[in-house]
């Protein structure tokens, strides 16, 4: 997987999981681990691909914004 694959995963969770999903992260981050041995793990695997299928059905529901509505949302922030 790449930082690009990996991007757009975290870009399809639900907002209310970011937490847990970075508690994921700093924890592999601050263990000697791989991710090798991060992407076989079962836990997070289950955990991601719940995430994902949550995210795929609120897009199906029509409950997401569009890149360009969060641009808009978040210009003040990325402005420069």
């Amino acid at each position: 997987m790449t930082r690009q694959q990996l991007h757009q995963l975290v870009d399809r969770v639900p907002e209310n999981t970011l937490p847990r999903l970075g508690e994921i992260l700093e924890d592999i981050l601050d263990k000697d681990t791989t991710l090798d041995q991060v992407w076989d793990d079962p836990e997070f695997v289950a955990y991601v691909t719940e995430r994902i299928r949550l995210g795929e059905e609120a897009e199906a529901r029509g409950d997401f914004v569009t890149m360009d509505e969060a641009r808009e949302r978040f210009a003040k922030w990325l402005k420069p």
